[in-house]
């Protein structure tokens, strides 16, 4: 009824129309897994209340390197304070004790996929199938062969050959350490420097452990950057609307002069990019 629709209902309504690759019968629980969500953890539990959190972490040298490939921002202090700082809003908010969190290291979960994918039903509160892990079967079917189910140049199917391309595959441990030759020495001491203290409580060690003024300068600069990127992009959804303009233009010249804001400007960076093609 009309009258007792709410924001939240209607959040579900959009993602229940949503494409999907499984038949829609019963469905038990709606979910969604994007890392900048954690920006947006207060309003998204207050919309939410029913909420259960799990809190996928991984090695934050492999992090860095999986977003250094697949994303534009390529500094790697920037990276390693994102990490940073996303996994100290996450425990911030685990410490309130009020919404439910299961916390996993993405490398056990690789490692031992069924015990964990048990683990993670049994904590949603739905019924576990070995079948479960055979999704890059039934995505492969489903998105590269049946011509007629789906356009091939959807956004859908573009992915799978670029960001998630390992959604067509099976699990793969192999490449769990390969920031170790991936990363250069320097790379893998910024690393350390910004994360590896706060990463032991996930059992993750360090392998360097250099300390100088240079590194401290770089973490104090890097960790302001972006914690004014979150500002911006927390805050222009949460401040009234007539104040969007105001950011947008802000943060457009932040972006120009310092290269701040780098990701709220992606669309920004396209329009600048054609532009200057044109001419």
């Amino acid at each position: 009824p009309l009258s007792e629709i709410t924001f939240s209902i209607l959040c579900k309504v959009v993602y229940l129309n949503f494409p999907s690759i499984y038949k829609k019968e019963e469905i038990l629980f709606i979910g969604d897994k994007n890392p900048e969500y954690v920006m947006h953890m207060d309003s998204l539990l207050e919309v939410f209340p029913e909420a259960k959190i799990i809190h996928i972490v991984r090695d934050y040298r492999a992090n860095i390197i999986s977003h250094r490939k697949w994303f534009p921002r390529k500094n790697i202090m920037i990276l390693a304070q994102k990490w940073l700082l996303f996994n100290r809003y996450i425990e911030k908010h685990k410490r309130k004790g009020v919404h439910p969190f299961y916390t996993i290291r993405y490398e056990d979960l690789v490692e031992n996929p069924e015990k964990y994918s048990k683990e993670i039903c049994e904590f949603i509160g739905i019924t576990y199938f070995p079948q479960m892990l055979d999704f890059h079967k039934k995505i492969s079917k489903t998105y590269l062969e049946d011509q007629d189910r789906i356009e091939k140049n959807t956004l859908h199917v573009r992915m799978l050959g670029t960001l998630h391309e390992n959604l067509v595959k099976p699990i793969n441990k192999e490449k769990v350490d390969s920031w170790k030759e991936e990363m250069t020495k320097n790379e893998i001491i910024i690393a350390d420097f910004v994360d590896g203290d706060f990463a032991k409580k996930y059992g993750y060690e360090k392998i360097t452990n250099e300390r100088n003024l240079k590194l401290l300068i770089m973490c104090i600069i890097t960790r302001f950057r972006y914690k004014l990127d979150v500002f911006i992009i927390r805050e222009y959804y949460n401040l009234p609307l007539w104040t969007r303009p105001v950011l947008r233009f802000v943060a457009e010249k932040l972006f120009d002069w310092f290269g701040i804001a780098h990701i709220y400007n992606a669309k920004y960076r396209k329009r600048k990019k054609h532009a200057s093609q044109k001419k």
